[in-house]
């Protein structure tokens, strides 16, 4: 088969995954886009999962197989991406799964934009009741992003939205987004295949740096099943000589682009938090730091409540950021008095509240004299009844992995 086709390549690396792998491969099947072609590549596994992929390709013809030796997940995807024919490439892990209308909604948007990427989200699941909902870049405003809009006012975030630990600008996650092959494909292939924890990471920024064009959404469809027995949660003495080449390969990377300021310090806290958390993993040091942050007050809001959130400075946004992560509550409107700017999520004037459909309002400032002020507003000028307003005098709390001491 040749050329670039429409529809999507689905490339799916595979090692040693047969307990969850069958899931994966339905929930592609079960698609509600069926103009798919679903490569399995075999990194070299050493239990049942070659003949799981053998069973599939032979029930289904829009699925292929391939094997080759241990190289790792890099590897494997470079190995699928060789062998794809479609217009558009996604990713999936072999351990993860799919709803049915994932790929449907990623390709309508790819389709109406015509964008060259389109960012989704994705779902954490496992380890305890609770999912966590990973929502692709959660700072910046749903859309289309041309290169007129990715500036430095784009880049000084893209990475990093926010103060605490791991709080992504667009998460690094391969396998929430739709590329298209011919754009994924230069920034793929060069990938360093001893990088195999942030390999992810390696892709898309310097990609994001020097893509064309982008597309926000919503969209979010793809759970991360999380394991303590993935490749991903197993460490050893080698784990600090990977992370050596991913800083030189991302930074080396990141200065190919016109915003070295602005990012090379992002991805150095990004390669710092990485050894963070595996020394506490791997050494068993319960490192934390207090810096402080701001909890949203979920206990005075009835779960599935509409919020109109009230201020955009550092409460606001982590605000935001808590519940679009969530699914505790949701954001009817964001509002203040200093609106922002293209680049970031929608924050309005005031006056929207008007018309604006809401349960409560959460004044997210931390500052007293605010508080009364805008408390004072929403009373009078606005009148929205008193029990809709939260107003809290302090929201900070001393539990945060923040790493502001460490100079990021």
């Amino acid at each position: 088969m040749t050329g670039d086709r429409k529809g999507i390549s689905v490339i799916v690396p595979v090692y040693n995954t047969a307990k969850y792998l069958e899931r994966c491969i339905r929930s592609l099947m079960a698609q509600d886009y069926k103009d798919l072609e679903i490569i399995l590549v075999d990194d070299g596994s050493t239990d049942e999962s070659p003949g799981l992929c053998r069973r599939f390709a032979k029930s289904d013809g829009r699925i292929r197989f391939i094997q080759k030796e241990n190289g790792g997940s890099t590897s494997a995807r470079k190995a699928g991406l060789a062998a794809a024919n479609k217009e558009y490439v996604i990713f999936a892990d072999s351990d993860d799964w799919i709803e049915p209308d994932f790929y449907g909604r990623l390709v309508k948007a790819a389709r109406t934009s015509g964008a060259d990427i389109v960012a989704g989200g994705h779902i954490n699941d496992g380890w305890g009741p609770d999912v966590w909902k990973i929502v692709s870049a959660p700072c910046f405003r749903r859309g289309y992003y041309g290169k007129q809009d990715l500036s430095d006012t784009f880049f000084s975030r893209f990475i990093y939205a926010g103060d605490g630990y791991f709080e992504w600008g667009i998460s690094p996650s391969l396998c929430d987004k739709l590329f298209r092959k011919s754009v994924i494909a230069p920034f793929l292939t060069s990938v360093d295949e001893r990088i195999c924890d942030g390999e992810d990471a390696c892709c898309i920024y310097p990609m994001l740096l020097h893509t064309p064009t982008l597309y926000l959404t919503d969209i979010c469809g793809y759970h991360h099943v999380m394991r303590q027995d993935s490749l991903c949660h197993v460490h050893d003495a080698g784990y600090f000589v990977r992370l050596k080449y991913l800083q030189e390969y991302l930074s080396g990377r990141i200065r190919e682009g016109p915003y070295e300021a602005v990012t090379v310090p992002q991805v150095n806290r990004y390669v710092f938090e990485m050894a963070l958390k595996n020394t506490e993993m791997f050494y068993g040091l319960p490192i934390q730091f207090s810096s402080p942050a701001f909890l949203f007050p979920f206990e005075k809001i009835p779960r599935g409540s509409r919020i109109a959130l009230y201020g955009a400075g550092n409460v606001g946004q982590e605000f935001y950021r808590q519940l679009v992560h969530g699914q505790y509550a949701t954001v009817a409107v964001w509002v203040d008095q200093n609106c922002r700017g293209p680049g970031m999520a929608e924050v309005r004037h005031p006056d929207v509240l008007h018309q604006a459909v809401f349960d409560y309002v959460v004044v997210a400032v931390s500052s007293p004299q605010y508080l009364k002020e805008i408390t004072g507003r929403l009373a009078g000028e606005y009148q929205v009844a008193g029990e809709k307003i939260i107003a809290v005098d302090s929201y900070r709390y001393k539990y945060n992995y923040g790493v502001k001491e460490m100079g990021f």
